[in-house]
């Protein structure tokens, strides 16, 4: 997995997922033409609570902490100690965190240390859960995933037998107090955190592959070394293997998702918001004048 990760470039990754949603939307529409499409729920593949959705889409957040850690003690324990060969951040690809230079990545041999390199990590790992907690979860009151969908004439139909008849709750409540919602447009959350969270790992991996893959260049490491390296990299390989598992089984719903639920506005709007955070911290490249500002 790790050789087809440096074999593309990171562009690469958030275009897989864009052609992916339009495929599977292209594979409804052939579905439409020829029969009735199923619907979500029709059978235990495509209920929301068939054992792959419950386990890892509900979970997302169970399993991408377990994985980001591991693979950012991959990364701390493979950047220990290394030559003047890591001098040139972009030997790691790697120069484009924000708000951060180059030189505070921790790739600087006079700079780094591995309280950089885990405060790092853990500012990403904050950022993405900020980033889907206020657009899910909370903002000040209601999600913005709530704020979009009432802005946009979404409400709440209650029973009149119900105590929360006359009330105007959020999604969720809604739903879960037997309420029917109605009108507004809503944006995909099962595309929103397995975009997100996919792409997140994927990058991580990818940083660690770029380190491995000099690692292995290195010929002035003696025999003592070696013999730990096969040790240590049996462990990495039980990583990089949990967390590929764990990917394919996120992309596979995502499939999933992009051609049986959701409308194509819903879709679109999720994956959109999952491809911003991944984008700004591993594609953008502002220019040295914007660093300057800061």
């Amino acid at each position: 997995m790790l050789e087809v990760l440096l074999k593309h470039r990171k562009v690469t990754w958030i275009w897989l997922y864009i052609i992916s949603l339009v495929s599977g939307l292209v594979i409804r529409l052939s579905i439409w033409l020829f029969r009735e499409i199923p619907k979500p729920g029709s059978s235990y593949l495509l209920s929301s609570h068939n054992i792959f959705n419950v386990v890892f889409a509900n979970n997302c957040f169970l399993w991408f902490t377990p994985c980001y850690v591991s693979v950012s003690w991959l990364l701390l324990k493979s950047r220990i100690n290394k030559d003047d060969r890591y001098t040139d951040p972009e030997d790691a690809d790697q120069a484009n965190f924000l708000p951060l230079t180059a030189a505070d990545l921790g790739y600087h041999p006079h700079l780094r240390t591995n309280g950089n390199l885990i405060f790092l990590q853990t500012a990403k790992m904050i950022l993405i859960y900020l980033w889907v907690g206020i657009l899910r979860v909370w903002c000040f009151g209601n999600s913005l995933f709530d704020r979009y969908l009432i802005h946009t004439g979404g409400h709440c139909v209650f029973d009149e037998a119900s105590p929360y008849f006359g009330t105007s709750p959020n999604y969720d409540t809604c739903v879960s107090e037997l309420g029917v919602w109605d009108g507004g447009v809503k944006f995909s959350g099962h595309m929103l955190v397995l975009g997100t969270f996919s792409l997140m790992l994927i990058y991580e991996l990818r940083n660690y592959a770029v380190i491995r893959s000099l690692n292995e260049q290195d010929n002035t490491v003696s025999i003592s070394k070696i013999q730990f390296h096969n040790f240590v990299f049996s462990i990495e390989d039980a990583v990089v293997g949990f967390s590929a598992f764990v990917l394919l089984m996120w992309y596979g719903l995502f499939i999933d998702t992009a051609i049986f639920f959701h409308t194509t506005t819903e879709k679109v709007v999720g994956l959109a918001c999952a491809l911003a955070v991944p984008y700004l911290l591993y594609i953008f490249k502002p220019t040295k004048k914007y660093f300057s500002v800061l």
